[in-house]
């Protein structure tokens, strides 16, 4: 790509690459001024272990993890699920986070829940290390690839990041 400019004003811009791959084989992006992990936790009675094998029916807790090293507004999470995870929550709406990890601080958001992803809507989020959580129940066995979850300042979409995919395999 060949950019010219002639006049004596600044200028800026971006170019924005996208292309198609397995979400078995995407890799883990972050940027020091944001980053998202994402863990998937088995319920075990009414305590929550780490995932071992899955079964058809059993209730999963997902855990998505932000970072950023400065405050920012008008945040997206994409949170794409496996075609064998159902949401426990049916119905969208707004909800408030666990408490900020280091300075113990609950954000709002909107959780719009779609067939294949939970689309996370955040006004405000402050500068540190927040974790949303949410449940869903596994409804069919087989192997299936869980999509990655991506997040993105909408005022600053340079600011972005996303997951790995994984592969999960699931016995009746």
């Amino acid at each position: 790509i060949t950019v010219h400019h002639e006049k004596g004003t600044p200028a800026w811009g971006a170019v924005f690459a996208q292309f198609p791959t397995k979400v078995s084989e995407t890799k883990a992006f972050r940027l020091p001024e944001i980053e998202i992990k994402k863990e998937i936790r088995k319920y075990d009675g009414n305590k929550v272990v780490k995932l071992d094998q899955l079964h058809v029916g059993d209730k999963l807790q997902v855990v998505l993890t932000v970072n950023t090293d400065r405050d920012m507004q008008y945040v997206t999470i994409n949170d794409h699920r496996a075609a064998c995870f159902e949401p426990a929550d049916k119905f969208s709406g707004y909800q408030f986070s666990d408490s900020n990890i280091k300075h113990r601080q609950s954000i709002g958001y909107y959780n719009d829940i779609k067939d294949t992803q939970n689309r996370i809507l955040i006004n405000f989020l402050p500068k540190g290390s927040h974790v949303i959580t949410y449940d869903v129940y596994v409804t069919n066995s087989g192997t299936f690839c869980t999509g990655i979850a991506e997040v993105t300042c909408e005022y600053a979409p340079q600011f972005t990041a996303h997951t790995q995919g994984e592969v999960f395999i699931v016995g009746r």
